[in-house]
């Protein structure tokens, strides 16, 4: 009787069990609908403002210099940002000579650049001979949390208006050698060959990010995606637009990773510099940027540069085991600096009296390009002699042109390199 009892038992509370599955599996099926139309809600709102991106060049005949016919160069993605203009990869426009997109609707459209900052890869283009054209809604990368559901739109291999969805991997991604300016947003929704440049988007439908590459072993989607946060790029477009170039932010300090891996320590701070108005000191570590934590020297230095001129911004240091706050305006960077930036290197006196030393080569810069390294001597700028870093950095920010030649010595050879000012 007992063993009956308890059978029975066991019946009953596997059929309660069972039916409690059946009750909760309308809620499960439910909360996944809602997923699927928020998805499709999203793609169907932002399906209008994404574009395809083909490009040319045209080729020249070797020895007279006479145009051939154009050859198709590259492709890949956009996002319409309002007035025709289209938020885009430098690397997706890079020297090309013909630039055209593909609305949603299937219609050809020319475009023209209006501007490309090679040092972060944001690239401005503007729709031509097309009105009435839509505009995606940026929303605010600083808000994005690690975990948030989002879609990358684009051209994958050319398959235009493509959907993939992921989530916010990780926030803050710098040093990985892509660009000078890095604090990239990563994710795992699938980005491909083709969907460089094309938006990366919550489920509000607002641009949060701006797809430009991935890691991958085999050239394709390895679940490692990387977007630069629509904040960063939202302010290299404006400058873009309004002055045709990117003026980087200038705060005036010289800072190192600090020895307890919390922030990072200032070395120098220059006195008449909005940093030097604001009060940092040499040994001050840095541990905020306007609230956002400042762990590493690249993604700090990032965000410097990319703040707009002229914008308050506030710092949160440690000085001597107690935490301040110091308020600075963002200043336009100084000409020598831009230019040196531009260069990517650092350099400094010989030891010998004869020529400048190259310090430091940034690892994405146009210096690096060109095949200069750390301990190049640097011994004529347009075959002119460079007597010291001071007569170096004078005479190379007075240059009006796209490139620079220099004269090197390396071992005991002497060789000539073609440096982009771009």
């Amino acid at each position: 009787m007992n063993t009956t009892k308890a059978l029975l038992t066991a019946i009953g509370i596997c059929v309660a069990l069972s039916l409690q599955g059946r009750a909760a599996a309308p809620s499960g099926v439910s909360s996944a609908r809602k997923l699927s139309d928020d998805f499709a809600k999203v793609a169907e709102k932002m399906r209008a403002c994404v574009v395809s991106v083909t490009t040319e060049v045209v080729v020249r005949h070797p020895f007279f210099g006479t145009a051939g016919r154009p050859v198709p160069r590259g492709t890949g993605s956009g996002v319409l940002v309002g007035n025709g203009y289209v938020l885009t990869n430098n690397h997706v426009i890079e020297d090309a000579d013909r630039i055209q997109v593909e609305l949603a609707d299937g219609r050809q459209a020319a475009a023209k650049l209006i501007g490309a900052d090679p040092r972060s890869e944001v690239a401005v283009i503007q729709v031509t001979g097309v009105s009435g054209l839509p505009a995606a809604e940026l929303g605010d990368s600083d808000q994005v949390r690690v975990g948030d559901w989002v879609l990358a739109i684009g051209s994958p291999f050319r398959l235009e208006q493509t959907v993939t969805a992921g989530i916010i991997s990780a926030k803050g991604r710098a040093d990985l050698g892509v660009t000078q300016y890095e604090d990239f947003l990563q994710t795992d929704a699938a980005i491909n060959p083709g969907n460089s440049g094309g938006p990366l988007v919550d489920l509000d439908g607002k641009v949060i990010g701006i797809n430009t590459f991935i890691l991958s072993e085999s050239g394709g989607s390895q679940g490692l995606g990387f977007a630069i946060p629509i904040n960063m790029a939202r302010n290299i477009m404006q400058s873009l637009i309004k002055e045709g170039k990117v003026v980087r932010g200038y705060l005036g300090v010289q800072f190192e990773s600090s020895p307890s891996g919390n922030g990072v320590r200032v070395v120098s701070v220059e006195p008449n510099s909005p940093a030097g108005r604001a009060g940092l000191q040499a040994g001050d570590v840095i541990t905020a940027f306007n609230s956002k934590p400042a762990q590493r020297v690249e993604s700090l230095r990032s965000l410097i540069k990319t703040t707009p001129v002229g914008e308050d911004i506030e710092l949160t240091i440690i000085r001597k085991g107690q935490e301040h706050r110091l308020k600075a305006a963002i200043a336009a960077e100084p000409p020598a600096i831009a230019m040196m930036e531009a260069l990517g290197i650092s350099v400094d006196d010989s030891r010998g009296g004869h020529g400048v030393v190259v310090t430091g080569v940034e690892p994405t810069g146009n210096a690096a390009k060109a095949g200069l390294r750390r301990n190049d001597l640097i011994v004529g700028l347009d075959n002119q002699e460079v007597t010291n870093a001071n007569d170096f950095v004078s005479r190379i920010t007075r240059l009006r042109r796209e490139e620079v030649g220099l004269q090197i010595v390396r071992g005991r050879r002497l060789y000539e390199v073609t440096v982009s000012l771009k």
